[in-house]
């Protein structure tokens, strides 16, 4: 009999729903599995997408991946019937680091939102360059290429983003945490995925080598390799 499988796929600040197109032959091949896929969309490219409630059945593994930001758009709802939540290049708050450090995260982050105002493409290309992984950037800016650019949603969001702090208490209960973070991501340090790590109790962390910022994009069979193995434990 096959294990049913539902799961959320949540995309971070200026990426979309279609960040997870490379990730449906590995949810659909399984034998052993019979997987739904929600794929929200928080509307940043023109489509708005809300996450719908887990299902009510008593049999269903029900997985969250959140990537980066995408853990703050998360509703607490849905976070507490999760048995899986797997947290790619994640932070409970932006600004880590000594006090040096946090002061410079802030003003690139003020930075950002101003130049949003006035040249919010540029902006969004020079955020895609620094995730890393220049053989891909060319998908990456598709996204932002078709359909309209919510400037006002992406500002708001970036405030958001360099305010919010994500209670990590709220997440303790979840049977199983898997933290997958890229060695060489340079938008949110792989220091933030060690430090939940420790604080955790129920919680394992795979580091990838040589990944930077858009993990969802370009390693996706290493990452459900590592979360078909956490689904086992």
């Amino acid at each position: 009999m096959k294990r049913q499988v539902e799961i959320i796929l949540q995309h971070g600040w200026a990426f979309d729903s279609r960040c997870w197109r490379g990730w449906m032959p590995h949810l659909k091949e399984n034998p052993d599995l019979q997987v739904s896929v929600q794929i929200p969309d928080r509307g940043y490219f023109g489509t708005t997408r809300k996450i719908e409630p887990f299902s009510d059945s008593r049999d269903a593994c029900r997985i969250v991946v959140a990537h980066s930001f995408g853990l703050h758009l998360i509703p607490d709802a849905i976070l507490a019937k999760a048995d899986l939540l797997v947290l790619a290049g994640v932070f409970t708050h932006f600004h880590a680091g000594d006090p040096l450090e946090q002061k410079r995260s802030r003003r690139t982050v003020q930075m950002m939102i101003e130049k949003l105002k006035v040249d919010p493409i540029s902006t969004i290309d020079d955020f895609y360059s620094s995730c890393y992984h220049p053989l891909l950037t060319s998908q990456m800016l598709l996204m932002r290429k078709t359909g309209t650019v919510d400037v006002e949603l992406l500002s708001s969001d970036l405030q958001l983003l360099n305010t919010n702090h994500f209670d990590i208490e709220s997440i303790r209960k979840i049977p199983q945490i898997l933290l997958i973070h890229g060695s060489e991501d340079a938008i949110v340090k792989p220091s933030h995925s060690h430090k939940m790590n420790e604080e955790l109790t129920e919680s394992s962390m795979v580091l990838f080598e040589g990944a930077g910022h858009s993990l969802p994009l370009t390693h996706v069979a290493p990452a459900w390799i590592s979360i078909r193995t956490a689904m086992r434990q």
